[in-house]
């Protein structure tokens, strides 16, 4: 019996609470047909339309290095589609001092890790990171 897929996407960056985090799993049978769609939405803030409204420090509730964590059911195999979209400015407004930090994509099938792997974002615009597993 095959087993599902644990995804889990983390960052230890200062301004983690900035971005709200989007994953979408593609579960896929033997011959790569989809045989169903999961994804979680993990929202910290609305879109800022303006520097008036967006989130100035991190709320309360929000851990500082939270992790968002899909399961699948059990399946063959996986296509993610992770996206990663900032919600307001980064505190630092001058572009040069930083432009990327890392964020982690963790893929585990029962106990065992199938994929670990650490991928740049965009501290402006995000990123989106399409993987098959």
């Amino acid at each position: 019996m095959e087993q599902g897929y644990i995804i889990e996407v983390s960052s230890k960056h200062d301004e983690w609470w900035r971005y709200n985090v989007a994953v979408m799993c593609e579960e896929r049978d033997e011959a790569g047909k989809r045989l169903d769609v999961k994804g979680i939405m993990d929202e910290v803030a609305e879109v800022a339309i303006d520097q008036a409204h967006e989130l100035k420090e991190r709320p309360k509730e929000i851990e500082p290095h939270r992790k968002v964590i899909l399961e699948s059911a059990p399946c063959h195999s996986i296509r993610l589609f992770v996206n990663i979209i900032p919600h307001s400015l980064p505190l630092d407004k001058m572009i040069d001092n930083k432009t990327k930090f890392t964020a982690k994509l963790l893929v585990k099938r029962g106990s065992q890790v199938v994929s670990e792997s650490n991928f740049e974002v965009n501290v402006w615009g995000g990123t989106t990171v399409d993987i098959v597993i």
